[in-house]
């Protein structure tokens, strides 16, 4: 081809593609209105969404409801009605205010084999939960061949009272689905199946949809129905997606009908690669099942996710779930980090919980750390607690369990590993407010962190002791409540000082295990301060001298078993105050160092675990370390 005709032929493609944009036509709706006007400027207005339903909408068109005005009927679209990515078809508001769409018995917005639509500003109603038959806002394909259809963006909307689901997107045909879906600003509540849902085909080698980003939504009281054979009740889940992004949502009180056992909960993705869920909140979700009404899961099939900068609390089940269902593609590389748990696992699972479905299905690569849990007894569930494999099927491989608060009420078990099962316990920090410390490990219990060191595997690394025994004295340890409408970065009543300790007494797990834990703990705070890591998911403000982190990293602590212990540290030109702590605090004695000194020694008349804290000549406390002492 001439080079001449072939820049007439780009010139005549952008021609066009310009005057489908120019071309672009606004079309109002008003009650006031009347369905003989052409609908092309608000002095004549349409009136009805029946006449919006015979007329095919062009790339770049808007249809506008007036504001604050209520319309009755059901917004169908179609293939013929295709926006484009770069050019959505707009479905929205003129003037102040939300317009209301009243669907009755049927669905809101419908879009069937079609994308690139945006959907803004609207209140979206049905009949009841009872009555209505549909979903309130629906996109749909099953076109044959893998199409990929341009995204659907909805934003600042409300949908309640449908049959089925609140907001729905969905694809059943091999890989066939939308790229860039976009749910921000939505409140969704009291739909009979689910709030917000976006779901897939199963291909064995791909995903139906791709980047969606779900942010700052509302999903509560979708109840689910009494059928067995389905999971209904979610508030926010995610499937065949190839990258996800779900932040600063929130989920409660959903799932109180459902009777499935496998589901529901709060947020949670299954049949997904790279999902990411943040700064969310998931409370008091609900099942009558044996099983689930969980706050966050990473479920079947699930790859190279991360749950982090979460808030669950109070749910029926596990508040942080990843496992893995039969039938299932691997499940492998997923994190759960930098989250709180407060009394989850009311009547099922416990805190954090990991499960199998199946023997002859792979899950693999489950890392847990830095993350912060409280649990309580609970009369409907006798073995809930705080980290636990449940024994279905084992076989689940590389689990690393680290620098987690885990504080046990009650005499519940900090960790329940069955028989047969592994995973690694670094790092962690263990309180049980005096009752019984109980870790149940493969059969047998250990009560004590020393127990635990001394005759298993665990909270041990390179022969050196891991692990902390005490109170980390949380700033409100007694809080319950919910976060929403602020942020979870708000949350301060689970956070420590640097007088705890927890402070600074995390393992590196980039230099020990090659893990990335991210810039940030749950508040948004850098981590690590000072040069090393605080236990748990918050890191406490620390000393901040030049002085005091060219501190880190040169002092270490061993004890004997007559009860000596020795600090050791490289000369230091100036003076620093080295105190011993015993496990509950208490300040057992302290020594002042001398210019070019290199060494303290302390004598304890009792074995367990010891705290060693070096501080400045200001006051700052800038090395936070255990050490163990057996007899």
């Amino acid at each position: 081809m001439q080079f001449g005709t072939r820049w007439r032929l780009i010139s005549l493609v952008m021609s066009v593609a310009g005057a489908m944009t120019a071309a672009a036509t606004t079309y109002f709706v008003s009650p006031s209105g009347s369905d003989a006007n052409e609908g092309t400027s608000r002095q004549k207005p349409w009136k009805t969404i029946a006449k919006a339903n015979n007329v095919a909408f062009q790339p770049g068109d808007s249809l506008l409801f007036e504001g604050q005005g209520m319309f009755a009927g059901n917004l169908y679209l179609d293939d013929k009605d295709a926006g484009l990515a770069d050019a959505n078809m707009v479905i929205g508001v003129y003037g102040s205010g939300r317009a209301v769409i009243n669907a009755g018995d049927g669905a809101g917005i419908n879009i069937y084999n079609a994308g690139g639509f945006r959907i803004e500003h609207l209140v979206v109603v049905g009949s009841g939960m009872a009555s209505n038959t549909k979903s309130g806002i629906e996109a749909y394909a099953d076109l044959p061949g893998d199409v990929r259809l341009p995204g659907i963006r909805i934003s600042d909307v409300k949908v309640h009272q449908f049959g089925r689901v609140g907001i729905r997107i969905g694809a059943w045909a091999g890989k066939t689905g939308y790229d860039a879906i976009l749910i921000e600003d939505a409140e969704v509540h009291q739909n009979q199946w689910d709030g917000i849902q976006v779901y897939g085909f199963f291909p064995m080698d791909g995903y139906s949809h791709r980047n969606v980003v779900i942010r700052r939504c509302a999903s509560y009281r979708n109840p689910g129905v009494s059928d067995p054979k389905a999971i209904r009740g979610s508030g926010i889940t995610v499937a065949s997606v190839d990258g996800a992004l779900i932040e600063s949502c929130v989920a409660y009180e959903n799932g109180e009908n459902n009777v499935h056992c496998g589901g529901p909960g709060g947020i949670w993705a299954y049949d997904a690669n790279a999902v990411i869920i943040q700064y969310c909140e998931s409370y008091n979700n609900k099942s009558k099942s044996p099983c689930d009404g969980l706050g966050f899961d990473l479920d079947g099939a699930v790859t190279n996710s991360i749950i982090q900068y979460c808030y669950s609390h109070g749910n029926t089940g596990g508040g942080y779930l990843l496992g893995q269902y039969p039938g299932a593609r691997p499940w492998r590389n997923n994190t759960c980090r930098y989250n709180v748990s407060v009394n989850d696992g009311r009547t099922n699972a416990s805190a954090i919980t990991l499960f199998k479905g199946s023997a002859d299905i792979v899950m693999d690569s489950v890392f847990v750390y830095n993350n912060t849990v409280l649990v309580a007894p609970s009369t409907d569930n006798p073995s809930v607690g705080a980290f636990q494999m449940t024994l279905w099927n084992s076989g689940i491989t590389n689990v690393l369990v680290a620098n987690n608060v885990f504080i046990a009420r009650g005499g519940v078990p900090l960790v329940s590993v069955p028989i047969g099962y592994q995973a690694a316990l670094r790092g962690n920090l263990y309180w049980t407010e005096g009752a019984p410390f109980i870790v149940d490990y493969d059969g047998l219990r250990y009560s004590s962190l020393l127990d635990l060191q001394a005759t298993s595997v665990h909270e041990t690394l390179n022969g050196k002791g891991t692990g902390v025994q005490a109170d980390p004295r949380l700033q409100d340890p007694s809080f319950q409540g919910t976060m929403h409408p602020r942020s979870v970065r708000d949350l301060s009543a689970f956070a420590i000082s640097n007088t705890s300790v927890a402070y600074n007494a995390g393992l590196d797990l980039g230099l020990l295990f090659g893990i990335n834990p991210g810039r940030t703990d749950i508040r948004g705070n850098r981590i690590p301060i000072d040069g090393a890591f605080d236990i748990g998911a918050f890191e406490a403000p620390g000393a901040v001298s030049v002085t005091e982190r060219k501190a880190q990293g040169i002092m270490h602590a061993t004890g004997t078993p007559d009860g000596v212990i020795t600090v050791a540290f490289d000369p230091m030109p100036e003076q620093w105050l080295i105190t011993l702590y015993d496990a509950r605090g208490l300040m057992v004695d302290r020594s002042t160092t001398a210019s070019g000194q290199t060494s303290v020694e302390f004598v304890v008349r009792n074995s367990g675990v010891y705290f060693v804290r070096a501080s400045a000549k200001d006051g700052y406390s800038i090395m936070n370390f255990p050490v163990v002492v057996g007899r």
